[in-house]
């Protein structure tokens, strides 16, 4: 399953979402890319979606956070794993024993999810996926 499949990160999001993020234009270039069917179909999660609303609302306001978010839900080309206690356990576990590195529980949370999902990769600007073992685009 995890062939063809894309996990977005929050850096990713938010470099799409922001006005004038410093990502910006690498993160679209890299959306148009998967819009034309590269790297498969697009996942995230609950808890990646927590911090997008969190840095967009930040960044710009609450209206476009929420706007956001309610599009990458609604969409059909967006798949949103919603992190349960047994993601967030394994998370916890992955965050306990890794002290050396600088992940958060987020980022915790997004390891277990893709390697249940079988995909080794991520739209992100977090260099941590890497460290995780992940392949980072772009």
């Amino acid at each position: 399953m995890g062939e063809g499949l894309i996990f977005y990160d929050t850096s990713a999001w938010v470099a799409l979402a922001v006005p004038g993020d410093r990502h910006g234009p690498e993160a679209k270039r890299l959306q148009a890319q998967v819009s034309r069917g590269a790297y498969g179909s697009i996942v995230t999660t609950s808890f990646v979606l927590d911090e997008v609303a969190t840095f967009v609302r930040m960044e710009t306001d609450t209206e476009s956070a929420v706007r956001l978010l309610r599009s990458i839900l609604a969409s059909a080309a967006i798949t949103t794993v919603w992190i349960d206690p047994g993601h967030f356990g394994s998370a916890l576990d992955l965050f306990q024993s890794h002290q050396d590195k600088r992940w958060s529980l987020t980022d915790c949370t997004s390891f277990v999810v893709m390697r249940d999902l079988g995909t080794d990769k991520a739209f992100s600007f977090d260099r941590n996926f890497e460290e995780a073992g992940f392949v980072r685009v772009p």
